[in-house]
């Protein structure tokens, strides 16, 4: 093995990428030179020549499932302002920043965790929250290290722009106007 020009864990050939996946198959070139890849043997060839072991993307954001959950317990609106934003609009946002690189915190992944906004990571809602607006703090849409985001509130605002209640969000995907630890006494 050696460092190939394109800074990737090099191979010599695929027979040798092969052997290390324990597997023996063919891999298709494509006109060019051009890197190919193969989910059947889990290796390709980049455009510098060499052989490399396919990484798998690993997921360390909210799942579809997730996602789903917050859109619709959001009633497909903004959940800090109410603006409708259709069944697939919005952006699920972590309230409780996953950092760099994600995370794999079934926390920081979960729906608690969870608010759909309005916007982009710089524009509308969204964007507020992502630049640490003080008025998101305080409504709930960001969280600092060590808050547990079931604990803390949002500011929930209707379908339409209703005015605003506090709401915990809760595991099942829902809202309940009772704080978890009144809930569980």
């Amino acid at each position: 093995m050696n460092r190939g020009c394109c800074g990737v864990r090099t191979f010599p050939d695929e027979a040798k990428a092969l052997r290390v996946l324990g597997k023996i198959t063919s891999l298709r070139e494509t006109e060019g030179g051009a890197a190919t890849y193969s989910a059947a043997t889990g290796v390709f060839r980049c455009r510098f020549g060499g052989w490399h072991l396919r990484e798998p993307e690993q997921e360390t954001g909210f799942s579809d499932e997730v996602k789903a959950l917050c859109r619709a317990r959001a009633q497909f609106c903004c959940e800090a302002c109410g603006v409708w934003l259709g069944e697939k609009g919005g952006n699920v946002q972590h309230r409780l920043a996953r950092q760099a690189g994600g995370s794999k915190d079934p926390l920081i992944n979960s729906v608690v965790n969870a608010a759909n906004l309005c916007g982009t990571p710089l524009t509308g809602d969204h964007g507020l929250a992502e630049s640490r607006d003080p008025r998101m703090k305080a409504e709930g849409f960001w969280l600092e290290r060590g808050q547990d985001p079931a604990a803390e509130p949002i500011l929930w605002h209707a379908p339409g722009g209703g005015s605003g209640v506090r709401k915990w969000l809760t595991p099942d995907g829902g809202y309940s106007d009772v704080a978890p630890w009144v809930r569980a006494a």
